[in-house]
């Protein structure tokens, strides 16, 4: 079996699209679609959810004689070795945070208050 993966690029004015094109022949697309799209799919994930990094962001200004003020966002990669269990505090209140922010988490969905209403700025 022959499959043909290329990295396609369509710039235009209104976006920078970059997608694959997978080519093969028309009696393998159940193969394709019922095995290695989904693993490619399952690698992806798998790459994506080992890659995460926390990034710290600010804003650095800087003076531009030309162009007066500007602001250039930079960030760095935020690795830090504090954490809950290194962290000097009260027991009952560190299992108090941890236990709000495990909830916090698995209730993602419910903190989005904003979704399905009218923007808070015209409130």
């Amino acid at each position: 079996m022959e499959i043909r993966l290329y990295s396609v690029s369509k710039p235009d004015q209104y976006s920078r699209e970059n997608f694959f094109e997978l080519i093969f022949r028309k009696k393998f697309k159940e193969k394709v679609l019922n095995e290695y799209l989904p693993h490619i799919l399952e690698e992806y994930q798998r790459i994506k959810d080992n890659d995460k990094v926390m990034k710290l962001y600010a804003m650095n200004l800087s003076n531009d004689d030309l162009v007066g003020i500007r602001t250039i966002w930079g960030s760095i990669n935020f690795d830090h070795p504090s954490t809950f269990g290194t962290l000097a505090m009260n027991e009952e209140k560190k299992e108090a945070i941890i236990h709000g922010l495990k909830r916090f988490v698995r209730g993602k969905d419910i903190y989005k208050g904003w979704e399905g209403l009218d923007s808070p700025c015209t409130r």
